[in-house]
């Protein structure tokens, strides 16, 4: 990953097309090429994820994870860039999306709130399961339903046989193995997988029951856990809540928090697919999360995603994060908070 070109990420405020929907579809599917290290600077994740309210994993291939096969039509979307403020009422999920970190030793000040929003040509391809194991040590597999591999052409992708069958196989050099094919009821799968060797993961996907589209892990193994995933999403318009602390001239490596709240389109345990060994699972209040090296701590809770950014490491976001509470649009903590639009540096 290139995180000189993450660093200098900022949020575009004016209305115009861009490859919003490649970008979110991604933020969830689609895992970083190469890792620059044991781990990223926490400014540039944060930094990524302001964009468009997504993460933007650079390196990955411009076409994303597909619902609808052989189509370019879920390439382009379009940034609305942040919402006026007389305007919160209106966006969709606003009540239910708002919350904030109250007053918190150790926590800076809180330096903006905003909303931005967008919107996709198309849906977010959901996975169909997201397995994950954690010992004797973390492992994961995510499995999505007709949708196309957004690595086919890319240099390094191998023919070898899957539960039987012509299959597309790619390693990368964080750990991660995707993998496509077809079942002989004409379904296409594709998988992300990390923290297996080739043999394990052939073993896990043949104990799986794969008939009608669907996923069946009864027989996979009692080490595996099949984790929750949210309702698909049926709305087109996306919608990020995002609240920034930090004092003046705050940085990344001290004392420069983000939290962002969206409508969760996946599970958490989906990082342990992307690059287990950069990965921990553990909880936020009791609900699954997963914290990476980089310094993102996520997290699903009543059908919403929440990603904390900060350093610090798991401890301090841990606790940072149990400490989040939903508020109202009129409460004095939001109403007394500067627009994000109007703070200066807030990607980097």
């Amino acid at each position: 990953m290139s995180t000189d070109l993450l660093a200098e990420l900022r949020v575009v405020d004016d209305i115009g097309v861009v490859p919003l929907a490649s970008i979110h579809r991604r933020a969830q599917t689609i895992r970083r090429r190469r890792r620059a290290g044991a781990a990223l600077a926490v400014g540039a994740v944060a930094a990524a994820l302001v964009v468009g309210g997504a993460s933007l994993p650079l390196g990955s291939p411009a076409g994303p994870p597909q619902a609808q096969a052989g189509t370019n039509a879920c390439t382009t979307g379009y940034g609305y860039g942040w919402t006026d403020r007389s305007r919160w009422d209106a966006v969709l999920h606003a009540d239910a999306l708002a919350s904030v970190i109250p007053p918190t030793k150790g926590l800076a000040p809180m330096r903006g709130v905003g909303i931005h929003e967008g919107r996709l040509d198309c849906l977010p391809a959901v996975p169909a399961a997201v397995l994950y194991a954690t010992r004797p040590a973390l492992r994961g597999v995510s499995l999505w339903v007709d949708a196309d591999n957004p690595y086919e052409g890319e240099a390094g992708v191998e023919n070898t046989t899957v539960r039987g069958v012509a299959a597309r196989s790619l390693a990368l050099s964080d750990g991660e193995r995707v993998l496509s094919w077809s079942e002989p009821d004409h379904h296409r799968w594709y998988v992300e997988a990390s923290g297996l060797s080739v043999a394990e993961l052939a073993k896990v996907l043949g104990a799986l029951d794969l008939r009608g589209g669907s996923v069946d892990a009864s027989d996979v193994g009692a080490a595996w856990t099949e984790a929750s995933l949210p309702a698909p999403v049926t709305s087109h318009r996306t919608q990020a809540w995002i609240v920034q602390y930090g004092g003046p001239g705050a940085s990344w490596d001290s004392d420069r928090v983000q939290l962002k709240v969206t409508v969760a389109v996946g599970s958490p345990a989906q990082e342990a697919s992307k690059g287990a060994a950069f990965t921990t699972l553990t909880t936020v209040n009791g609900e699954l999360a997963a914290y990476s090296v980089e310094g993102a701590l996520l997290w699903n809770d009543g059908g919403l995603a929440y990603t904390l950014v900060g350093s610090g490491g798991l401890d301090r976001l841990r606790m940072l994060a149990e400490r989040v509470e939903h508020v109202g649009l009129d409460d004095p903590l939001v109403t007394r908070a500067k627009d994000l639009a109007d703070v200066a540096d807030i990607g980097g």
